[in-house]
Order: structure tokens, then C-alpha cells, then sequence
């Protein structure tokens, strides 16, 4: 009766889904986006959510507006070679297009208009610092084009000259691509009712900047093409100067001239030297330049010059001057472990930045040194095994290799007590340990002896002065309470009736079960007798070799040992012949009477 009641119960829930799901049938809208304002993935009109959601949002616009307010300034600060400017404004862009994201992310946009505002402009900050750069060479590249002209340095003034060519045509494909870019973001932001005066302005800025740089290329008077056909390479740095950390802006053209054309040389690799040390590899563009940073690091303070190879092409020497700056090295020392042990940490900073794989110097009680080095972040930890007592742990930063001055840490002061047994000095402690260790092991082999003496065949335990007895801890009487093993003397025959002499027993088996069985019951006989006489408990684990090996010093072992020989070949070999029967039955009254009978 329940289970019926059960199942009419379920009917019925089933019943009830059924007909609201029929009610909803004719009209699946489940809200409308004038009545219910609340944001569901199964609303109507997902793109008129969507704008909802955009307009009851107060975060998005403002980042909008701030994003992509920053390009009219950065392209200004490009056109008027305000570098140091032009760097901040572009952190402040990528600052403001990461929190847009953000929110991107947070609000699912993922496949919004605003997510591709936030792209375009990504791509325009990307391209802006692209512009940047190579503002910045085709400075240095002009300044150099009107020094080699001065001193009437033809060779140097073809490659600057050329270089310049590729790196105007590289600023031409950045300004394409940037008016791409700002199109997008100009669409997208009308439609939204931002501002886009910025975004016009810095169209109009990079315009007057790209005539200004084709103004100095088309003047007939500043340019100079003789005629060469060897490869020439060009090469600028920027900065001239550099501290520790700062990275050196290389750029160059590889070309060859024919009559007054020139043709840039892509895809071969060109080798940048400080020094005459190689420190980085770059392969050519398809206009035949090539851009790279070589970083100061470990690099000494000084005067150093730079140069670039591409086969055995060489460009001109270039000069670095490397300024020295003062380190600061921290220490931190953590309270000794019971065994005495304290982990040093500390960093290594040059001009508030971390100087990594520097060599550091650990100095205990000012004359006891390890060294380290600082990991990627300038980092390191170190651990220190002190004596008991009071120390002193002092950091130093050598400075050797590097264009940073040496420094040192403040002293850091430690107390290592190291824990012993109670009211045991270390040493007698150490030796109680050696002596209980030699204890245990010769104890081990002691054992392991004596468990070997016991399991040897033939071994007999000692007797009592008067000969009648063991001195053991079991009498020879114990010997006789021990059951015959299987197959002893003693069982019954067929007939229930036992036969009485050894050698009855024998004939009774031979007859019933033949030779090998009647063998077996006669050397089992015997080594019942053996056994007791050598006081031997466990003799069934023995051999029948083993047990003739154990009675070497009684007269009755050269019998038994020949009987021994008999009986294998019979037990064992399968010898069942008339001869060896009669060879057995003689070696076996022959034991029988040196062992004195049954009744030994």
C-alpha cells in the first residue's frame, strides 16, 4: 500500500511539470526587459541587456574616457622629443587599459564593443612606443648624418643615410597601422558619446611629425650617394651614458650599395660586442636593420665601446661610458636551531634596484667567511652552522665585476645554545653512543653464532659428570617420550599384530611393501638409536649422510656409514636387484651388531 501510494505521488509531480511547462508553451518570454530589470542569461534581447547593464554601469564610461585621453599627449611628446614624458604618459595608458579589462572581465564583456575598444587601444600603445623608439634612433641617426658630412666621412654617411631610409619606411608602416587602430577606437567611442578630441589630436600631431622627417630625407643637399658596392653596416646606441640596470638602445642597417641604389640585406645575423666580448645576437629585418637592448649588469665601471659584426662586415666603434653607483646590503639572522643552525637572509640593491647573481660575503666573528649569491630578485638565504655562544653575522656585497661601489650589512648579533642530554657533556654522551653501538652489534654476531652451532648436523649436547645424563635442560628419558617418526619400527602390521625384532619388521615390510619401503623402516630404526645415544632431539631433520657425519667418535659409525651407502641406492637410486638386497641385509646385521642391538 505505501509503494502504491509512492508512485501515485510521483505521477502526480510528473502531471504538474507537465501542465506548467503546456501554460508556457504559447508564450516562452519569461520577463520582459521594460517590467524586469533583473539580468538573466535567458532574457529575450541579450544586446539590449547588455546596454542596460553598460548604462547602469558607472565604472566603465570614465575608464573609457581617461584611455583614450592618453594619445594626444604621448604623440605631442614624440613630435617635441620629450622623451622622459612621452615614457610616463604611455605607463599611465597601459596602467588605465589593465583596469579596463579588469572590468571587462568582471562584468562579462568578453564579446562586447567595449572589449574591442580596450584591444584597439592595447595595439595603440604598442604602437606608439614603437614609435617612440625609433624616434629616438632617427635622432641620433641625423645627428651623426650631419657630423660624418662635416668631416667629409662618405662611408659613414652612406650607412646613416641608409639607415635612416629603412627606419623612416619602419615609421611609415607603425603610422598605417596606428591610424587603423585609432579609427576603431573613434567609432566605438562616438557611438558611446565619448570624447575623441584626443584621438584626432594625435592623428593631426603624427602627420606634422611625419613631414617633418620626410622634410629632411627629400633635401637634395643632405644627401650624398657615391657609388660602392661592398656591404656596409650601420650602428647607433642611445643612451651614450648608463648606470647599473639601465639597457642600451642598439640599432643598425645592414645593406650594399649598387651604382646609387641601395638594398637592405634581410635575415643575416648581426653580432653586437662590448668590448671584444659578443653579448647578443639579432638577425635582420626584411629591410635589411635590426634592433636590440644590450643591458648593464656585470659590466665594470668606466669607459667601454660597442660595436656590431655581421660576417665581415663591421660597423663603426661606439663609446659607453658606464657610471658607478653605491649599493645597500640587508641581513636579517633568525633565531639557531637546537643543533645550531641560523638562516641568514638579506637582498643586495644598487639605485633602488636589485642587483642579481651578486656574490655576497657571510662573515661570522670577522674571521670566518662563506659565500652566496643573490638569486633573479637579489635575494639570498643561506644557511650557517655557529658553535655554542654568543656571535656576530656581518652581509657583504664585494661590488667585484660590477659598476657598483662594495657595501655591508649592519652586525646582526645571535646567541646559539646548543642542546644536549641533561647532566651529559657532549663527549661521554658521543662515546656512551659508540659503546652501546659496539655492544649491539657484537651481540648481533654472538647470536647469530650460536643459532649457527645449533642448526649444525651431529651436534650433542653436554652430559653430566657421570655420563648418564645430559646437562641440559632435558634428560635422556625425554628422548624416549619423543614419538617415532612416520614409518618408525613398531607399527602394526597388517594384521594388527606388531612383529617384535628389527629384523622381523624388516621381512614383514619386504614382503608387503618391497625393498625400499623394508630399507626405510630399518634406517629409521637405527637413527632412533644413534639419536639417543648422541643425545640428538631433532635427528628427522638430518639427513641420513648428516647423521653419519655426527657419530665420527663412536665404533659403530664405519658400519653405519657403509649401511648409509647401501640405503641410498636403494631409497634413492632404485636399486631393487638380488645382489644389492643381500649387500643391504649384510650391512644392516653388521650395524645392528655394532650398535649392540635393539636393546642399547
Amino acid at each position: 500500500m505505501i509503494m502504491n501510494n509512492r508512485y501515485v505521488l510521483l505521477a502526480g509531480m510528473a502531471f504538474a511539470v507537465i501542465g506548467v511547462l503546456v501554460f508556457f508553451f504559447s508564450s516562452p518570454l519569461l520577463y520582459t526587459l521594460e517590467q524586469d530589470m533583473f539580468p538573466s542569461r535567458f532574457h529575450d534581447n541579450v544586446d539590449a541587456l547588455a546596454q542596460q547593464m553598460l548604462n547602469s554601469t558607472t565604472d566603465v564610461l570614465p575608464l573609457e574616457q581617461d584611455l583614450i585621453g592618453y594619445t594626444g599627449p604621448i604623440t605631442l611628446n614624440i613630435r617635441i622629443k620629450d622623451i622622459d614624458d612621452a615614457r610616463r604618459e604611455l605607463e599611465l595608458f597601459s596602467h588605465s587599459n589593465l583596469r579596463l579589462n579588469n572590468l571587462i572581465v568582471t562584468l562579462d564583456m568578453n564579446q562586447s564593443e567595449i572589449q574591442e575598444l580596450s584591444q584597439s587601444s592595447a595595439r595603440q600603445r604598442e604602437l606608439l612606443e614603437g614609435l617612440m623608439n625609433s624616434s629616438i634612433s632617427l635622432d641620433a641617426l641625423q645627428d651623426l648624418e650631419i657630423q660624418y658630412r662635416d668631416q667629409n666621412n662618405q662611408g659613414g654617411l652612406v650607412a646613416v643615410q641608409l639607415q635612416g631610409d629603412a627606419l623612416r619606411k619602419k615609421i611609415e608602416g607603425l603610422y598605417t597601422q596606428y591610424k587603423a587602430e585609432t579609427k576603431i577606437v573613434t567609432d566605438i567611442s562616438v557611438k558611446q558619446g565619448l570624447d575623441v578630441s584626443s584621438q584626432e589630436e594625435s592623428l593631426r600631431e603624427l602627420d606634422a611629425y611625419m613631414k617633418e622627417i620626410n622634410a629632411f630625407q627629400e633635401n637634395p643637399a643632405t644627401r650624398s650617394l657615391p657609388i660602392r658596392t661592398s656591404a656596409q653596416l650601420s650602428f647607433i646606441t642611445y643612451p651614450g651614458t648608463g648606470i647599473y640596470g639601465d639597457s642600451i638602445k642598439c640599432s643598425g642597417y645592414l645593406f650594399t650599395i649598387y651604382g646609387y641604389l641601395a638594398h637592405g640585406d634581410p635575415g643575416k645575423e648581426v653580432t653586437v660586442y662590448l668590448d671584444t666580448i659578443p653579448v647578443s645576437t639579432v638577425t635582420t629585418d626584411a629591410l635589411g636593420s635590426f634592433d636590440l637592448q644590450v643591458p648593464i649588469e656585470r659590466i665594470t665601471a668606466g669607459t667601454h665601446t660597442l660595436h656590431a659584426e655581421s660576417g665581415l662586415t663591421q660597423s663603426d666603434m661606439r663609446s659607453l661610458t658606464v657610471v658607478p653607483v653605491d649599493s645597500v646590503t640587508t641581513l636579517a639572522v633568525s633565531n639557531a636551531t637546537p643543533g645550531g643552525i641560523v638562516s641568514c637572509t638579506g637582498t643586495v640593491l644598487a639605485a633602488n634596484r636589485t642587483v642579481r647573481s651578486a656574490p655576497v660575503e657571510l662573515v661570522w666573528d670577522g674571521s670566518h667567511v662563506i659565500s652566496t649569491i643573490t638569486d633573479a630578485d637579489g635575494s639570498f638565504s643561506t644557511p650557517l652552522r655557529l658553535p655554542d655562544g654568543p656571535h656576530t653575522v656581518v652581509a657583504r656585497f664585494t661590488g667585484e665585476g660590477y659598476p657598483i661601489r662594495p657595501s655591508e650589512s649592519a652586525p646582526q648579533g645571535v646567541v646559539v645554545s646548543i642542546q644536549y642530554l641533561p647532566n651529559l657533556p657532549a663527549f661521554p654522551f658521543m662515546l656512551i653512543i659508540m659503546i652501546l653501538l659496539v655492544a649491539g652489534i657484537f651481540t648481533l654476531f654472538t647470536g647469530g653464532a650460536w643459532y649457527y652451532i645449533r642448526r649444525m648436523p651431529g651436534r650433542t649436547r653436554p652430559v653430566s659428570p657421570d655420563m648418564t645424563e645430559p646437562a641440559g635442560s632435558y634428560q635422556t628419558a625425554d628422548m624416549d617420550k619423543v614419538p617415532p617418526p612416520e614409518g618408525m619400527p613398531g607399527e602394526p602390521a597388517g594384521d594388527g599384530t606388531a612383529p617384535d625384532s628389527l629384523f622381523a619388521r624388516y621381512a614383514h615390510i619386504l614382503q608387503e611393501g618391497g625393498l625400499s619401503a623394508a630399507a626405510r623402516v630399518v634406517y629409521l630404526g637405527f637413527s632412533v638409536r644413534i639419536a639417543k645415544d648422541l643425545h640428538i632431539r631433532q635427528y628427522t631433520a638430518l639427513t641420513p649422510r648428516e647423521l653419519s657425519q655426527s657419530c665420527t667418535k663412536k665404533p659403530y659409525c664405519g658400519p653405519f656409514s657403509s649401511f648409509v651407502l647401501v640405503y641410498e641406492r636403494v631409497r634413492y637410486g632404485g636399486y631393487r636387484s638380488a645382489a644389492v638386497q643381500t649387500e643391504f641385509e649384510a650391512e644392516m646385521k653388521n650395524t645392528d651388531t655394532q650398535l649392540g642391538g635393539e636393546d642399547h
